[in-house]
């Protein structure tokens, strides 16, 4: 039988209210119930990114995936030759990084902020330097479906999979439902380019600043995850929890993770997503 990997995003227990130390990773990776982390990179680790990379690994953790920084998304949807060739830098200083930890997949926010998918055409050129530089640090590379302002993400894949055949994606449920979109993803053919998974739930509603936010968890949000889980096809990559569990104090719910890490696994198993 084949099982999936169960991870979760270090941005469930690392944040602003303990500082983003990353100190904290192997304390709290030994007492969760999971597979591997994935390292989701912080804006605030700019100018160290390599560092602590490096020290993060050396705790002996699996790191299975990299989230790379958000922000080189929303450079990118800035649309000039100025932003572009800043976001590529960040890019390769991220993918370099993301190669130091020895994960093989890494998750790509390819547009974003308020002018999100609105420079899709001008930046998917871009992306052929970005599979270079991915393919020299033995990463995969995938591209999220976040939120659209202008088009929708299943419709965006479509449009990269045109120009990239072999492109691959991250498959988020948080906002596949923001877009009422996940049912039309798992029947599509964009569903065989799907090799990494991020599960998370919200309240069915963007907040005062257009942040699809508080990040909830599955029993807490608007996702239907038995229905969710009960049409989702059959699927081999791993499985990242990415709804947090830090307070504003500091604390960390470990037993809230545990829970929520056991849910995914347990549904994977109960609707035999491993062996469809």
């Amino acid at each position: 039988m084949i099982e999936n990997k169960i991870i979760a995003s270090t941005g469930t227990f690392i944040g602003r209210a303990n500082g983003a130390d990353y100190t904290l990773i192997p304390k709290i990776y030994e007492q969760l119930d999971c597979d591997g982390i994935e390292l989701l990179f912080m804006q605030v680790w700019n100018g160290r990114l390599e560092k602590i990379a490096e020290e993060v690994k050396s705790c002996g953790i699996n790191i299975y995936s990299v989230h790379l920084d958000k922000s080189i998304g929303v450079l990118f949807s800035e649309g000039t030759d100025k932003d572009d060739l800043e976001a590529l830098k960040l890019f390769e200083n991220n993918i370099y990084s993301a190669g130091l930890t020895g994960a093989k997949i890494a998750v790509l926010h390819l547009w974003g902020g308020p002018k999100s998918d609105g420079k899709i055409d001008r930046t998917k050129k871009l992306l052929s330097q970005m599979y270079k530089m991915s393919k020299e640090q033995g990463i995969t590379l995938t591209i999220e479906n976040i939120p659209c302002v202008f088009s929708d993400p299943l419709s965006v894949w479509k449009i990269l999979q045109e120009e990239y055949t072999d492109v691959v994606f991250t498959f988020d449920t948080r906002f596949a439902d923001f877009h009422n979109q996940y049912m039309d993803i798992f029947k599509s053919d964009m569903w065989s380019h799907v090799v990494h998974a991020h599960v998370s739930s919200y309240n069915g509603q963007k907040n005062n600043i257009g942040f699809i936010r508080p990040i909830l968890h599955y029993d807490e949000g608007a996702i239907d995850f038995e229905h969710l889980f009960s049409n989702m096809p059959g699927y081999k990559g791993a499985v990242a929890l990415e709804s947090p569990a830090l307070r504003e104090d500091g604390w960390i719910d470990v037993n809230r993770l545990n829970k929520s890490l056991n849910y995914i696994r347990n549904s994977l198993k109960k609707y035999n997503i491993y062996n469809k």
